[in-house]
């Protein structure tokens, strides 16, 4: 008998614990569901009593955002009244970003589009990428001249010409050249007066350039020949032939004849006396100039 009645005693107990627990838990979870339903109303500045949330009419937009959610996107406007507050704000921030990314509103879309809208390059940005230079640079113009009493000659440099890949290289399309330039002294001027409207040109490829500066070094002359109309109709109706020779005296100077034949048997001949000084300088501008205009320069310095 004492162990039954033990027995049973021992079983309401544990009972009375159970329904404790259970009536414990129940205000607790009751206490937590207020406290967030006063964190979810806004408190009034002035005192008073909280005002009543209004719910919106269903199929109604949520304000502040489109009506038409995004297509292949969650639409998070129509978040449940009972979430949690921190679960609102990450809806919420959810989609803003999404507004920002497809253009609904934010400054994303924005710059896609103008990404999109952005032009082509430009054919001066283009141009200037073939001949190797930069489009905002301003020009440079360089010459090297010699002045003489019947005579000037100036020389400068013409750059060799690139094209432009579809990978955004470039590869070089043509070499660059000198350009020699002679013209007459002006009749009735004064001293070192020069007509450059009857000026003769002709132009030197690098290896040109180069035998011309080393042959005369080594005091051996030089003859090119020019046709600027080699392999068309017009063959044969101008012809330009340069000549260069050292002085006869040793002095290291060298002689420069250029004679260009045009059309009805005309002949202008110019020639000139290049001394010591200025053919070094001649030489030394060989040297620096031959690896840019064949363009390697492009490839190791650029």
């Amino acid at each position: 008998m004492s162990l039954a009645r033990a027995f049973r005693t021992r079983s309401a107990t544990s009972l009375a614990r159970a329904a404790a627990h259970r009536a414990s838990s129940s205000s607790f979870h009751s206490q937590q569901q207020q406290r967030q339903q006063q964190q979810r109303q806004p408190r009034p500045s002035g005192g008073g009593a909280p005002p009543t949330p209004q719910t919106p009419p269903q199929g109604a937009a949520s304000p502040g955002f489109a009506a038409k959610p995004f297509q292949g996107v969650p639409n998070f406007s129509s978040a449940s009244a009972n979430a949690p507050a921190y679960q609102q704000r990450f809806e919420q921030r959810a989609q803003q970003q999404q507004q920002q990314q497809y253009g609904g509103g934010g400054g994303g879309g924005q710059q896609q589009q103008q990404q999109q809208q952005r032009p082509p390059p430009q054919q001066k940005q283009r141009y200037a990428a073939e001949r190797g230079g930069d489009a905002g640079a301003p020009k440079v113009y360089c010459n090297f001249a010699i002045h003489k009493s019947k005579t000037a000659v100036q020389m400068s440099a013409i750059k060799p010409t690139f094209e432009l890949l579809p990978n955004g290289s470039k590869q070089k399309k043509r070499d660059g050249a000198m350009f020699l330039e002679f013209a007459p002294v002006a009749a009735g001027a004064g001293q070192k007066q020069y007509d450059w409207s009857r000026k003769q040109s002709i132009s030197l490829s690098p290896l040109e350039f180069m035998e011309l500066s080393e042959a005369l070094a080594a005091n051996r002359g030089v003859n090119f020949f020019h046709d600027p109309w080699m392999g068309t109709s017009r063959q044969g109706e101008t012809t330009k032939s340069l000549k260069a020779e050292p002085m006869p005296d040793g002095s290291g100077g060298i002689f420069l004849n250029l004679t260009v034949a045009s059309g009805g048997g005309r002949v202008e001949k110019l020639n000139i006396a290049v001394s010591f000084q200025e053919f070094a300088v001649f030489r030394e501008l060989a040297r620096y100039l031959v690896p840019r205009l064949t363009g390697f320069s492009e490839q190791f310095e650029g």
